[in-house]
């Protein structure tokens, strides 16, 4: 059990490298690493019987996630005054990463050190 808990968080961390590298790059290229992300995530829940933590304790950590919550339900509310229907469908799936990747981040609680290195490699792709 233990072994499949440790290929699950390697499988978490790398998609995480994965994303921070392919992000300046198309959506369709990062959403690969997002959906490998949130298989190996909900995996990891499953398999060790572990609840979300958000960590609704600290208030900014709280406005910052409700913040990325509301700007995607805007956007989503605004596919119901648009005149071009199916741009605003790939829109808001190019968006989507708004909304699940802080939920997986805040559940996470990253180091500070994989949070600088995440950022590195995001600036080195550019």
């Amino acid at each position: 059990m233990q072994a499949i808990k440790n290929i699950l968080q390697y499988l978490v961390n790398g998609s995480l490298f994965y994303i921070a590298i392919s992000f300046p790059l198309s959506y369709k290229i990062s959403n690969i690493g997002l959906g490998v992300l949130v298989v190996s995530w909900i995996l990891k829940k499953l398999v060790g019987k572990e609840k979300v933590n958000l960590q609704w304790s600290n208030k900014s950590q709280r406005w910052v996630l409700l913040s990325y919550i509301a700007l995607f339900l805007w956007q989503s509310f605004s596919l119901f005054y648009t005149a071009d229907f199916e741009s605003g469908i790939k829109s808001l799936e190019s968006k989507l990463t708004l909304i699940i990747l802080p939920i997986i981040l805040y559940d996470l609680s990253l180091e500070v050190k994989k949070i600088i290195d995440l950022f590195k490699y995001y600036v080195y792709s550019m």
